[in-house]
């Protein structure tokens, strides 16, 4: 037997849990996610010019092709 349980209820624990986390993110020096949005944005930045460069482009291309390899 199934458990009948109002929609209400659901998008209850969904914003619940959806307001957790937001301020999870918002705590940039302690937080787990604040880390990892810091770290994105600095490969974002490194990956941009990387890319920008097309002799460093090759390069890096090159090398991601043969490190399997090594």
């Amino acid at each position: 037997m199934v458990a009948q349980v109002s929609p209400s209820t659901y998008e209850a624990k969904t914003q619940e849990i959806a307001l957790e986390i937001l301020k999870a993110t918002q705590d940039k020096k302690r937080s787990f996610f604040g880390q990892l949005q810091d770290q994105m944005r600095w490969d974002d930045k490194l990956m941009d010019w990387a890319m920008a460069s097309p002799g460093l482009r090759v390069q890096l291309f090159r090398f991601i092709d043969c490190l399997p390899a090594l």
